[in-house]
């Protein structure tokens, strides 16, 4: 589960010259588990599509920047504040393009009576 973004993208991603490796593979599992409360069950492909691919990128740098979910912190007057709903446009994103993915799109006559 933890090789679905590495931690070497991570730290590329936040902008980071260095990360804690541990830290990192625990954050991607975190974001892992809520984007798997999306999709559900169904494994998903081996190859990840783009879109759940920066899914999970993104999840996973607020789950290593903010573990706590804190919506702001500050020290003196320097501060720092989080979008404490990104994480739910993110999911909702996913819950969007996974939810067509299996499912026929477009306009289907009603089936016929059985037996008629």
């Amino acid at each position: 589960m933890a090789d679905l973004v590495e931690p070497e993208t991570l730290k590329t991603w936040l902008g980071l010259d260095e990360v804690d490796v541990d830290r990192a593979q625990l954050a991607v599992r975190v974001a892992a588990g809520w984007v798997r409360r999306v999709t559900g069950p169904a494994p998903w492909p081996t190859d990840l599509p783009e879109d759940l691919f920066s899914a999970l990128l993104e999840l996973a740098g607020l789950a290593y920047d903010n573990p706590t979910s804190m919506s702001q912190r500050g020290t003196g007057e320097i501060s720092d504040g989080w979008v404490i709903t990104r994480r739910a446009e993110i999911l909702d994103g996913v819950r969007a393009s996974w939810s067509t993915q299996a499912a026929p799109t477009g306009s289907f006559p009603p089936a016929p009576m059985w037996p008629t």
